[in-house]
């Protein structure tokens, strides 16, 4: 779980660079009020507000920002007043007896493994949604009054949802306003990951089901009047393409973790294929995740490894690759090709004579080999 973090803290730093936005930080702070201005901060700033104490902030009417973060506050005060936030977002998380006042939309607020949370929002219709996870006493008041306070945190939802077996830090639930009231779900994701709720979940699977129903309608009643071969093709390819496109966007009934994980896998391979090793990287470490038994991730991720010039970590996926599979050719291949870049090159020409004995027409393995060989013999003499 620390290697996914870090992975995906990596792609999302990456991400944010390409698109000019400046992570922002007001941190350490104790018994301060602080104002802050347009004129102090960056072009595209995200504020990230973290470890202060007991401090009083605002962010000015109308001052730009990409997003707010609050990480490890204590006893603090945010005004966010009207200012605009680009992406409507605001997280928190681990913070204690912290207070929040907006006037701005927040189209999601995140929270998590909070400890005395309280947040005001100034008109109910800005307020999008509320995700929540291991948060205790959580307080959310519209200053509207079209709804009553929500007090909410693990007690509250524990009784409110007995059946379900709550994990403290990693079950998330939403609040949203549905039908003119506040209703709070459970979070379940689909295969690709997408975040929804088995209400919505539900009303999906029956709208797919009217469709499937309707489609297969039409196709009798074409077929009763009388196809063409090639219309009938056609048409049977028009129903495969519907079926796999929905495979292909997570939507389907099959949510085990091997099915999500063959998922992740296919999306890494489509980013190998164009190039981005980083972000092929991100979606294997994701498919390893939910299924730390296919040799194959490993193997695929240590390829990216490599690309990307970390010899190392290609060397421990390749050795987990072996571990799980010790006659698959690639899981060999890549760690002599690994070890070649750690410059252990006799090893290197072990493992590549390796992957050669199970396939001895793997030009790869036998190019690689002759350097690992070459260079093996070079060592030795110089060390003569």
């Amino acid at each position: 779980a620390a290697e996914l973090r870090k992975a995906k803290e990596e792609f999302f730093k990456n991400r944010e660079g390409k698109e000019n936005v400046v992570q922002h930080f007001i941190s350490d702070k104790t018994n301060e009020t602080l104002v802050l201005s347009q004129e102090d901060l960056p072009s595209k700033p995200a504020l990230h507000f973290k470890n202060c104490i007991q401090c009083s902030i605002t962010i000015p009417d109308g001052t730009h920002i990409v997003k707010v973060l609050i990480e490890g506050c204590r006893s603090c005060k945010f005004d966010l007043g009207t200012c605009i936030i680009t992406t409507a977002t605001l997280e928190v998380w681990r913070c204690e007896s912290c207070e929040i006042s907006s006037k701005c939309h927040l189209g999601t607020i995140q929270t998590d493994l909070c400890e005395g949370l309280k947040i005001e929002v100034e008109r109910s219709e800005d307020f999008g949604s509320l995700v929540q996870a291991g948060m205790n006493n959580l307080q959310v008041v519209f200053k509207d009054e079209r709804f009553p306070p929500l007090q909410t945190g693990l007690e509250q939802l524990r009784r409110q949802f007995p059946d379900d077996d709550i994990n403290s830090t990693t079950d998330q639930y939403i609040t949203r306003i549905v039908d003119g009231k506040l209703l709070t779900e459970r979070i379940v994701r689909l295969l690709n990951d997408y975040p929804t709720t088995e209400r919505e979940k539900a009303s999906f699977e029956a709208e797919a089901a009217k469709t499937s129903e309707a489609m297969e309608k039409l196709a009798n009643d074409l077929l009763s009047n009388g196809l063409s071969d090639d219309q009938k093709k056609n048409l049977e390819d028009l129903q495969k393409k519907a079926d796999a496109s929905r495979v292909a966007d997570g939507q389907t009934e099959d949510l085990t973790p091997q099915a999500r994980a063959r998922f992740k896998k296919e999306k890494g391979n489509e980013f190998f294929r164009v190039g981005d090793f980083h972000q092929a990287a991100v979606f294997y470490t994701e498919a390893a995740e939910f299924d730390d038994k296919d040799h194959t991730i490993f193997a695929n991720r240590s390829a990216c490894f490599l690309k990307i010039g970390q010899a190392a970590k290609a060397l421990a996926d390749a050795d987990k690759c072996i571990e799980l599979n010790e006659t698959f050719v690639k899981g060999h291949f890549r760690r002599g090709v690994s070890l070649i870049g750690l410059e252990r090159y006799e090893e290197a020409a072990r493992s590549l004579a390796r992957s050669l004995e199970l396939d001895p027409k793997n030009a790869e393995a036998k190019a690689s080999l002759q350097i690992a060989q070459m260079k093996a013999a070079r060592a030795r003499q110089s060390q003569a």
